[in-house]
Order: structure tokens, then C-alpha cells, then sequence
């Protein structure tokens, strides 16, 4: 019985960076498009509160961001290819503007590849949480201001 080949360094490379490559772009479809069709994702640190997700859930989840952040932008500053285990780790950043200001995070990623290397079989996301914690806090009240006036708007001009 022949053991599976290890995938080879550059296969992985080349699946880690289309999953950047993903995010670069800045769709759901490209987002999900390294994954396999059993891939799930996990935001971490738990203290998030953000459940492990399957491909269907995390677009729903993620789906609402994409309008948010206008230039999405991930740079990759350090990798580590581990192909035994069949895993790529990332030191990365991303930037982006939104309505009320730059955003700016720094994330580490483990990619977990299947058999081939081809896809991409786990994705662990490590978020700066405190920033995560305070930009969406923000992100949310001025939301919900801009709601305010639109529903008091709306109230004026029926008047």
C-alpha cells in the first residue's frame, strides 16, 4: 500500500496566497473559492464568541462586511510551510477605509490544506480582538445614528 505524497512547499504557498488572494478581492465567491466544500473557519480568540463555521455560515457571516470596507487590503509579512502536517502559518495585516475611518488589523492564519494541497481544508484566524472589539463598537454607533437621522428624515417629510 503507497502512503499519499506530501504535498510539495509550493503547492501550499500557492493555496495560502489564493487564500489571500481571496480577501484581496474582496468577494465571497473569490473568499471561498481555495476552499473545500468541507472547509471550516474559526475567528479566535474565543473571547470573540464566534462559533467554528462551515463555508455556508461564514459567507453569511462575512457577506455583511464587504459593503463596509471599500479597498481591502491583506499584506502577508511572514510565512512558515509545515508540509508534513500540510500547513501554512501567516503573520499578516490589513488595511481598508470605511465611513468612519482607516481600519487597520493584524491577523496570524493557519491554513490547513487537504490530501493535494490544492484546497484549503481549515482556516484558523487570529484577530487583534481589542481592536476588533473597539472598531466595531464604533462601526455600530455611527450606524445606528445614521439610522437615527434617516428614520427622523423620513418622520419630517411625512409631516
Amino acid at each position: 500500500m503507497t502512503e499519499p505524497s506530501t504535498p510539495s512547499r509550493s503547492t501550499l504557498l500557492a493555496t495560502a496566497s489564493s487564500v489571500v488572494a481571496g480577501y484581496n478581492a474582496w468577494s465571497i465567491p473569490a473568499i471561498l473559492a481555495p476552499r473545500s466544500s468541507t472547509c471550516t473557519q474559526e475567528i479566535l480568540p474565543h473571547s470573540l464568541r464566534i462559533p467554528s463555521m462551515n463555508n455556508d455560515e461564514y459567507a453569511t457571516y462575512f457577506a455583511p462586511n464587504i459593503p463596509i470596507f471599500r479597498n481591502f487590503a491583506v499584506k502577508t509579512h511572514e510565512t512558515m510551510v509545515d508540509e508534513e502536517a500540510r500547513k501554512v502559518v501567516m503573520l499578516a495585516s490589513s488595511t481598508a477605509e470605511t465611513d468612519i475611518g482607516p481600519y487597520n488589523n493584524e491577523y496570524v492564519v493557519v491554513i490547513e490544506m487537504g490530501r493535494d494541497g490544492r484546497q484549503a481544508e481549515k482556516v484558523i484566524e487570529w484577530v487583534d480582538s481589542g481592536y476588533v472589539v473597539k472598531f466595531f463598537g464604533k462601526l455600530s454607533q455611527a450606524t445606528d445614528a445614521k439610522n437615527q437621522r434617516a428614520e427622523s428624515n423620513e418622520g419630517e417629510q411625512k409631516l
